[in-house]
């Protein structure tokens, strides 16, 4: 019997949406700075913000992290495609819907802000997120942890977008369960 509904350490990516037809990417160093004025502005509400690092030189690494003391947030270049990532290291209150409700909202947020400080650089498609849950004993990658999960993912993506959503693992059963969830 699968345990994932209590899984804590969740993930969610928005995903860059090409601004132009070339689809150019965006420089890994202009996050840099806007994710150091994010820290001397306590630009996230209920996060302490601490420290930056520049990861370019992974090949689909973490791009650019912002350490947070509950979360760490990301120019993420994983899977060749860049996103920003919104991962959940310390727990939140509530059941799983809950809690993935309040990742994506952190999610959208800092996506959002992102936004606006790159003004015309970067835009995000939020019509598509990435799940991950970064812990296999609670969340192996397998389908019965993804028939366990679906109800309350679908119920969570389904009030972030007020429509329903539609759903698909990937991944190699020795990889962290990642669910890609697409608003229908």
């Amino acid at each position: 019997m699968s345990n994932a509904l209590e899984a804590q350490k969740l993930a969610v990516k928005f995903f860059v949406r090409p601004l132009s037809p070339m689809g150019e990417p965006v420089d890994g160093e202009a996050f840099v700075p806007v994710f150091h004025q994010w820290i001397q502005q306590h630009a996230l509400p209920d996060h302490l913000l601490i420290d930056v690092a520049a990861y370019q030189h992974v090949k689909e690494g973490p791009g650019v992290l912002l350490v947070a003391h509950e979360a760490n947030i990301s120019a993420d270049y994983d899977a060749g495609k860049l996103g920003l990532l919104y991962f959940r290291k310390q727990p939140l209150a509530g059941d799983f819907v809950q809690r993935l409700g309040v990742v994506l909202g952190y999610a959208q947020q800092c996506a959002k802000v992102l936004e606006a400080a790159m003004a015309g650089k970067i835009s995000f498609d939020f019509n598509h997120f990435r799940l991950r849950i970064h812990d296999r004993l609670l969340a192996p990658n397998d389908a019965e942890t993804l028939a366990a999960l679906r109800p309350a993912v679908e119920a969570a993506a389904s009030q972030f977008w007020n429509a329903a959503p539609k759903l698909e693992s990937t991944g190699a059963a020795n990889e962290m369960l990642t669910i890609q969830v697409v608003k229908s």
